[in-house]
């Protein structure tokens, strides 16, 4: 047993110190070597190569729907600011961050079931094969996490239409006679989304996150189930 353990630790580099064991990693993972896993000494990055699709589909389209949510309901709420509106999406935003992704799939999964009799696919199909079944397989878990993404994108767009709004150029675009609608969509708009779009790309670890779990209620077999299967397994090669 002991000259086993030897033999793995030295297969996975553990006899090196800190530095050595770091160093090893980056200079294989620049060529395209993420190592192999413990069990079955099969490529990480075959694996991953694999699953990458599907977890870019999915991200994809929760940026897309976060985006579909947020933009609009977060121009309305500072266009009418203090307004019944402007407190209802608020009111909503803070929900969207405090709802885990979890529940809130659990409770899809179920009431489709019960109020609907239907079921969601167990089988994942690529898009390219059958995008149907991909699209009946991937949609929820999409609006889910964009629905968690739109909270933060809906309180910054809100904050970023109001500062736009109180600026000088917007006070003389009025007094020049133009509408309230060509003033908020031709010039208000278009300064507030910038660092609106900034943040939403800086929103792939949150996507990344609420994905671990929703892949693998909804059977997708994207790198965040990947991750997941592979801390149940100590599969440390995979997790790094």
């Amino acid at each position: 047993r002991e000259a086993y353990e030897d033999l793995i630790r030295s297969r996975l580099g553990l006899d090196k110190n800190y530095i050595e064991q770091w160093w090893s990693w980056v200079a294989n993972a620049v060529q395209g070597d993420l190592g192999t896993t413990i069990t079955g000494s099969r490529p990480v990055g075959d694996e991953l190569q694999r699953r990458i699709p599907a977890s870019f589909q999915l991200g994809a389209m929760a940026m897309f729907f976060g985006a579909l949510i947020a933009l609009p309901t977060g121009i309305i709420s500072a266009v009418k600011q203090d307004s019944a509106w402007d407190y209802v999406m608020r009111s909503t935003a803070i929900a969207m961050l405090a709802l885990p992704s979890f529940f809130l799939a659990t409770l899809v999964i179920a009431f489709a079931a019960r109020w609907f009799g239907y079921a969601f696919p167990n089988f994942y199909k690529d898009f390219w094969e059958d995008p149907s079944s991909n699209i009946q397989q991937v949609i929820a878990p999409a609006i889910i996490l964009g629905f968690a993404l739109s909270g933060t994108l809906m309180r910054l767009t809100r904050a970023q239409m109001l500062e736009v709004l109180r600026q000088d150029y917007i006070r003389t675009a009025r007094a020049k006679g133009l509408t309230d609608r060509s003033v908020i969509i031709s010039h208000a708009t278009r300064n507030a989304l910038l660092p609106v779009i900034t943040i939403l790309g800086l929103q792939i670890p949150v996507l990344i996150g609420g994905s671990l779990v929703l892949e693998q209620i909804f059977a997708i077999p994207g790198i965040a189930q990947y991750l997941f299967i592979a801390i149940g397994q100590r599969e440390f090669p995979v997790i790094i």
